[in-house]
């Protein structure tokens, strides 16, 4: 199994206009073999026109800490069917690297988390954490009404947003 891990938001609570701070875990079974959706989705962007460039878009470490061992928890039979469990962070943002080693390292079987830095495989699925991330911060800034020009260029109205980007990513949420 391998863990992709990605965080939107300021970690410092204190930083101006901070309001939102989201943390996104994607979970690949190894054994699946994504090579045909990763051709597509650079096919896609090949035939648009795009640059082949990733995407990215103290308490809090507690917090986050407690939210990843619940999920541990709830799905634990899911992640103890796995003799190891990769996990991947960029290491952006020393509160999420501290919640994510906690949370693995007390809820699972000692030596079952491996910590890995990104290969050049590993990055579309990081990214996809990335996206994901990403599309549920839009969703809270346009229930908020605080979207930017930029939101609207790139999702266009709350609606097509909704219809267009987060009915999508919703139908891969594991709660």
């Amino acid at each position: 199994l391998s863990a992709f891990f990605d965080e939107a938001g300021q970690e410092r609570q204190y930083e101006p206009g901070a309001k939102w701070y989201l943390l996104t875990l994607v979970l690949h079974d190894q054994s699946d073999d994504l090579s045909a959706h990763i051709a597509a989705y650079e096919d896609y962007t090949r035939r648009k026109g795009l640059p082949n460039v990733p995407f990215h878009m103290v308490e809090l470490s507690q917090r986050m800490e407690r939210d990843l061992k619940a999920f541990i928890e709830n799905h634990l039979e899911e992640f103890q069917s796995f003799d190891m469990v990769a996990v991947y962070y960029d290491g952006g943002q020393s509160a999420v690297t501290h919640a994510v080693h906690g949370a693995f390292d007390e809820e699972l079987s000692a030596n079952v988390a491996d910590y890995k830095k990104l290969r050049f495989q590993e990055r579309r699925l990081s990214q996809v954490a990335d996206y994901l991330c990403s599309i549920e911060l839009a969703n809270l800034r346009f229930l908020d009404g605080e979207v930017s020009p930029t939101y609207e260029k790139v999702y266009g109205t709350r609606r097509q947003f909704r219809a267009n980007y987060l009915k999508q990513a919703r139908r891969k949420l594991i709660v």
